[in-house]
């Protein structure tokens, strides 16, 4: 299973390699990082899960789902949490976009909403937008929305910082930009959900 990526850490650097997973994808790159790490004995910098698919892991079956021990550094973004996507926190910092219901803002769609992580970790990756997503340390939408949450604001996406820990929640705009602190002319992604918007 990890064979490619064993020979691809011959010729760079294993420090720099970041796997990013959506859905299943991020069930499929949480395994990768367990697997590389009883093959070489030492674990993968950083693994992101975008929506961890839910259906099949962790409820009965022997499939396990991503992890904070599958990486040095796990962060996941729940977009459609309890539905497409699992609702637990599964990493060592775990955002909550709109909290834990299962809708986007500007989607109607479990799918949309499910795929919207991608749309916001894209986002992220622009030059400028690291700080467009910025989240808190708290444990409900309502306590952040109220003003109950005390601690300072980190971001979502690539700049992460790989020391952060907890789940973090935070607010998002129904159409693009998506990141609350963005500018209006902020970069952003092609509308990856396209037919979903509005719907």
């Amino acid at each position: 299973m990890c064979g490619p990526l064993q020979k691809f850490t011959e010729t760079v650097p294993v420090e720099n390699i970041h796997l990013i997973g959506l859905s299943f994808g991020a069930q499929v790159v949480g395994a990768v990082g367990r697997k590389y790490k009883e093959l070489t004995g030492q674990p993968l910098p950083r693994i992101t899960g975008l929506d961890p698919a839910n259906p099949c892991f962790n409820e009965g079956q022997s499939v396990s789902t991503i992890s904070r021990s599958d990486a040095s550094f796990v962060d996941i973004i729940h977009t459609n949490p309890g539905a497409l996507g699992k609702a637990e926190s599964l990493g060592h910092v775990d955002f909550y976009v709109g909290g834990k219901g299962a809708i986007q803002p500007g989607s109607l769609q479990f799918s949309c909403s499910h795929l919207r992580s991608v749309d916001y970790y894209i986002e992220t990756a622009y030059p400028g937008n690291e700080g467009n997503f910025m989240g808190k340390r708290c444990d409900s939408i309502e306590n952040l929305n109220n003003g109950h949450c005390d601690g300072l604001d980190h971001p979502m996406g690539y700049s992460t910082p790989h020391d952060l820990e907890g789940d973090h929640y935070l607010n998002v705009n129904p159409q693009q930009p998506y990141g609350k602190n963005a500018a209006a002319t902020a970069m952003t992604s092609s509308n990856h959900c396209g037919h979903c918007d509005g719907q």
